[in-house]
């Protein structure tokens, strides 16, 4: 089974991103990369990752995936209220 996870790299993402690389679990990983160098994954492993904005996603992405593990988010409010449509758009 090969899964598709957006927001892989945020802050709920990068924890199921270290349990499918624990496990073993082919997946492909899509995030916007804002947070990319936080360091919030504890592991590097091998597996595939785009970075790039959910409003750009392409069937091309989604490479055969099985399914997908929709986490990506606007997450906090002050970036909520920046824009609301933009908001709307992504999560």
């Amino acid at each position: 089974m090969k899964v598709f996870v957006t927001g892989n790299l945020g802050y709920i993402g990068s924890v199921l991103t270290d349990i499918l690389l624990e496990k073993n679990i082919d997946f492909i990983g899509y995030d916007i990369g804002y947070f990319k160098n936080c360091n919030l994954l504890k592991t590097n492993g091998n597996f595939k990752q785009i970075i790039k904005d959910l409003r750009d996603i392409e069937k091309k992405d989604l490479n055969n995936s099985d399914c997908v593990v929709h986490l990506s988010a606007l997450s906090n409010d002050p970036l909520g209220e920046f824009d609301p449509k933009i908001t709307n758009e992504i999560n």
